[in-house]
This record gives C-alpha cells, sequence and structure tokens, in this order.
C-alpha cells in the first residue's frame, strides 16, 4: 500500500489508474476541500482494512471510508439527494441559535453573510427559537440588558 495525500484545500477531480481514493471520519459536506475542520483525503492501490465504499457524495467521485463512519452517515443520507439534504436542513435547525452564530463566526467573510440572513430569516418565521428552550431571549425582560420593565403591579 502506497498513500498518497490529496493537496491542501483541494477536492480531487480524478484518481489515478489502480489507486482508490479514501477519507477519515471527519463529518464533511459534498465539496470540502482537503484540511478544512480536519477532514483528510487520500489515495491508495488498495483501500485499508475496515474500510469500505461510501456513499456521501463528496468529490463526485467512488471512493471509500471506514465502515463506522460509512453506517453513521447512511442515518444522514446521502447530502446530494435533495429530499435527504433537506431533511438534514431541518435537522440543523435543532442546534441552538448561539451555538450556529459561533460556527457562523469562523466562516470565511463572504459565506458569513450569507448564514447570518439565513438565520434571522428562520428566526423571523418562526422556523428556529431565538434559545434552544423556545423561551423569548433573557433581554426582552432583563435591566440589565437596557429593557424596561413592565410598569405596575
Amino acid at each position: 500500500m502506497v498513500t498518497r495525500y490529496i493537496n491542501a484545500f483541494s477536492v480531487p477531480k480524478s484518481v489515478g489508474a489502480g489507486r482508490v481514493l479514501c477519507h477519515n471520519h471527519v463529518q464533511h459536506t459534498v465539496d470540502i476541500p482537503c484540511g478544512e475542520n480536519g477532514f483528510r483525503a487520500w489515495t491508495d492501490t488498495e483501500p485499508p482494512p475496515k474500510f469500505v465504499k461510501c456513499r456521501c457524495g463528496w468529490s463526485g467521485l467512488p471512493h471509500y471510508a471506514h465502515r463506522d463512519h460509512v453506517r453513521r452517515q447512511a442515518g444522514g443520507g446521502d447530502m446530494s439527494n435533495p429530499e435527504q439534504r433537506s431533511e438534514r436542513e431541518k435537522r440543523e435547525r435543532r442546534i441552538p441559535l448561539h451555538v450556529r452564530i459561533m460556527v457562523i463566526d469562523m466562516l470565511p467573510e463572504r459565506e458569513r453573510a450569507a448564514e447570518i440572513a439565513k438565520l434571522r430569516a428562520a428566526v423571523a418565521a418562526g422556523e428556529m427559537p431565538a434559545r434552544a428552550d423556545g423561551r423569548p431571549s433573557r433581554q426582552s425582560g432583563n435591566p440589565a440588558h437596557g429593557a424596561r420593565r413592565p410598569e405596575g403591579p
């Protein structure tokens, strides 16, 4: 077995003759480049032990991943399928807003603005609560945050 890692910040478009494409267990999208969030890919002469064909759709090429990762992905489905992608998006809406904002802060500037706009629209439409427990944010009634207390007894 001769391992050759895929260059950082790239997604392979082809695999050489006699080589198989493999990737690690890190959660990823269909077009994530190598190196992002710890995602790694490589080619080899044969799949490593316990690696099976992966159907996640990454790179658009046939490839292999560890069988445990493939089993976990089977619950998430094929992200190139629009129906399954919408199901995953529904699950992601359950992630607390403050956690999603922390993740968005790590995105490049051009992607950050689009993601923030999507979150604001989802909160405004009532598709996502402002807090994980569904209650209004603390700022709405806390005088320490500049909000007014209700008057009267």
